[in-house]
């Protein structure tokens, strides 16, 4: 089944309504205390709207510091990817992750571990402890992955991948933007696990799509699930590969649906934890949607593939257009794609207005 441009597979789509303040605060944030090494860096930096990933895959909090600091961290995610993964600064980790534990002062010479002190110690004044502990979790999660040698299997893979591109991350600061303070034993309820699972599965693929044509011409697709796929043996060509890929997020995205109902029906599964799992399909079709719009996968001649995105009690069908006829500033302002009018439920009626909603999703 295929997920590109035809009817959508995700969940209906919504961003947040401060998104274009949130996006000024990361780029000015970012412009002032990370020392891109060219203009053209930080002109990519600014077109790749990082903080975009925030306002589309967390919508609906109303707790602005704590979105804020979310949007700074997911960007300083990014960023920091990229230098492990291009600069060879992983030998640095160690460090660094002391830095975020908040057990090392900064190195004033080393800008990389002065914006992660500063971020991660605006984060650690507004949670709880368990919550500072279940976030640091997923960082050092992430960093020793990148340690570990790819898996004989796809399976494998798809366990690895869901380490190595920090899922678990964007999960745990969703939940901190989102104030939803969940415990240790809510993170391990089956439904909970596997509907994360599943969702991250569905992004990273999704992202892998979008970011292909990319990767190929940056010579850096061998690790991409497209080239997976067919170094497993699953697919020969490209074209299958990626119809591979497609019936996987397809069913993966029923997975996480039919798990999210599973834990909404658990009575002993705390009310914070509940609103994440109605949150959570925002944070797919957020995550799609943002990788459709990013210069970090797209460029004018170079567009990513395209997927349709429903948006949520609006009516509307977005539906994209060519990447290279349209500017960076109308990019930067979310103008990329036409709208047609179509009939789109709510997909949540009751999430936002009560917490200890037990809402089924259709």
């Amino acid at each position: 089944m295929s997920i590109f441009l035809g009817k959508s597979v995700f969940p209906p789509a919504r961003q947040h309504p401060r998104r274009s303040e949130l996006l000024k605060d990361s780029e000015e944030y970012f412009l002032k205390h990370w020392p891109f090494e060219t203009e053209a860096a930080r002109q990519h930096f600014c077109r790749s709207i990082l903080a975009d990933y925030v306002a589309k895959t967390v919508p609906d909090t109303e707790h602005w510091e704590k979105l804020v600091f979310a949007a700074r961290a997911v960007t300083w995610a990014f960023l920091l990817d990229d230098m492990v993964e291009v600069k060879a600064t992983f030998k640095s980790m160690p460090d660094l992750l002391q830095v975020i534990y908040g057990n090392k002062k900064p190195n004033p010479d080393l800008y990389w571990e002065v914006v992660t002190d500063d971020i991660w110690r605006g984060i650690q004044r507004g949670c709880t402890a368990v919550e500072f502990d279940q976030m640091t979790c997923t960082v050092k999660e992430w960093y020793i992955s990148h340690g570990q040698p790819i898996p004989d299997s796809f399976d494998g893979w798809l366990i690895h991948r869901h380490h190595d591109c920090g899922a678990n991350w964007v999960w745990a600061f969703s939940r901190y933007a989102m104030e939803c303070r969940v415990t240790d034993e809510d993170l391990t309820h089956p439904a909970v696990r596997k509907a994360e699972d599943s969702a991250a599965v569905t992004c990273f693929l999704v992202n892998d799509i979008v970011s292909f044509p990319k990767d190929k011409m940056d010579n850096r697709e061998e690790l991409n699930g497209v080239s997976m796929i067919r170094k497993y043996g699953l697919a020969s060509t490209e074209e299958q590969a990626l119809d591979k890929i497609s019936d996987i997020i397809v069913q993966r995205t029923r997975q996480f649906t039919e798990s999210i109902n599973q834990a909404l029906a658990d009575p002993t599964l705390s009310s914070d934890m509940k609103q994440w799992m109605m949150a959570l399909p925002y944070a797919v079709s957020g995550n799609s949607w943002w990788g459709q719009l990013t210069a970090r996968y797209n460029f004018p001649g170079l567009p990513a593939p395209r997927m349709t995105i429903n948006m949520e009690g609006q009516g509307d069908i977005i539906e994209p257009a060519p990447f290279a006829d349209l500017e960076f500033d109308k990019l930067v302002d979310g103008v990329l794609f036409p709208v047609q009018k179509a009939n789109v439920p709510a997909y949540y009626p009751e999430a936002l207005t009560d917490k200890h909603s037990t809402t089924v999703i259709e």
